[in-house]
């Protein structure tokens, strides 16, 4: 029985290098892409901080990354930043939610726990910020944004917004918002 598991394992592992590597062809439209890969919230190295900044953004570039799955939140003076509401107030010790600071307090508490005097390269990210430096990196590189907190008021405007922004600058082939229901959609 192990001797069929493996080999069904080793099966698996041939057929998925085989997708990887193949280039596709579609009889009407030609080469099919690769899937794309997507970095969880941007993620480089096992050391990696809450806070995802523009620093974090070029690291994860030079190391090839050019999807990325990022999570959003609005914080408490309407601003949007890059990062994950649970895990920033953990990391950085928050007595309320990520959505109770302004995004300065945010980013300077960032900036504080690496040690770095510059907010703007290695601070919380802010939204705006993403979507400029995104600009400059099409096609290169995909954006997968996930808008936290819709049961909180004003997430529809915020999301309306953000939405706005994206075609506004032209991302929309690049940049993907994620909602969680399709109400939201």
């Amino acid at each position: 029985m192990h001797k069929w598991r493996a080999a069904g394992a080793a099966a698996c592992v041939l057929f998925t290098l085989a997708v990887l590597t193949a280039r596709w062809r579609h009889a009407e439209t030609g080469p099919v892409a690769l899937p794309v890969i997507f970095s969880h919230r941007g993620r480089v190295g096992p050391d990696s901080s809450a806070c995802f900044s523009e620093t974090d953004l070029h690291a994860a570039l030079g190391a090839g990354v050019r999807a990325f799955d990022l999570d959003l939140f609005r914080s408490a003076d309407g601003g949007l930043w890059v990062g994950h509401p649970v895990e920033l107030r953990q990391s950085l010790g928050l007595r309320g939610g990520v959505w109770d600071a302004t995004g300065a307090q945010l980013s300077g508490a960032c900036a504080a726990r690496r040690a770095c005097a510059n907010t703007r390269s290695c601070g919380l990210l802010s939204v705006d910020a993403l979507l400029s430096l995104a600009t400059a990196l099409v096609p290169n590189v995909t954006l997968a944004l996930d808008l936290k907190g819709s049961e909180r008021p004003h997430f529809k405007p915020a999301l309306a917004s953000l939405h706005a922004s994206i075609v506004r600058m032209g991302l929309e082939r690049s940049v993907w918002l994620w909602v969680e229901s399709t109400e939201l959609a």
